[in-house]
């Protein structure tokens, strides 16, 4: 069975899904650890929710879209609060995959300005964190800064300004 094929009917048979709490539980026993009234899911190495169907891992976002609207989302579902584990409806919107993007931290792995907010980085020649984003496939810079603070303020600045899906 593959995405496209999971029948809505199906779904609503063996899931129950709490819009209010973002979750899913099971309607039937499943074996192993899934018994009726259990929640549905593990979760990634990348933070978000998985759901196996008949051997098929699903991501539990974008089931919770189908579960609802009886439609597969068209593109990306964003999780508006930017927590991938959030899958309350309200925080789950249609996105485009630069939407999508806009209120992503950055890893710390391999991360040498020591910041979380993406579009600043740490520049050694001249010791100072300067603050670059994409705004329509164009890279804009909006200056060099003394401190990682002052930096993160100005990247969230226009990230304010400039991405209408950004929740930084």
């Amino acid at each position: 069975m593959s995405r496209e094929e999971l029948d809505f009917d199906y779904l609503h048979e063996i899931l129950d899904y709490n819009q209010d709490t973002g979750t899913f539980k099971w309607k039937v026993n499943r074996g192993g650890l899934a018994k009726v009234g259990s929640i549905a899911g593990s979760l990634r190495k990348d933070g978000r929710i998985q759901i196996k169907i008949n051997c098929v891992p699903y991501l539990a976002h974008r089931l919770a879209w189908f579960y609802t609207h009886a439609i597969w989302p068209k593109k990306f579902l964003d999780h508006i609060d930017g927590n991938p584990v959030n899958n309350i409806l309200n925080n789950l919107r249609e996105a485009t995959s630069q939407q999508n993007k806009q209120n992503l931290k950055k890893s710390q792995e391999n991360n040498k300005s020591g910041s979380s907010i993406p579009g600043v980085s740490f520049n050694k020649t001249s010791n100072k964190y300067p603050v670059r984003l994409y705004i329509r496939g164009i890279r804009k810079s909006f200056g060099y800064f003394k401190t990682l603070e002052e930096a993160e303020k100005e990247a969230l600045k226009q990230r304010r300004i400039h991405y209408e899906f950004n929740t930084l």
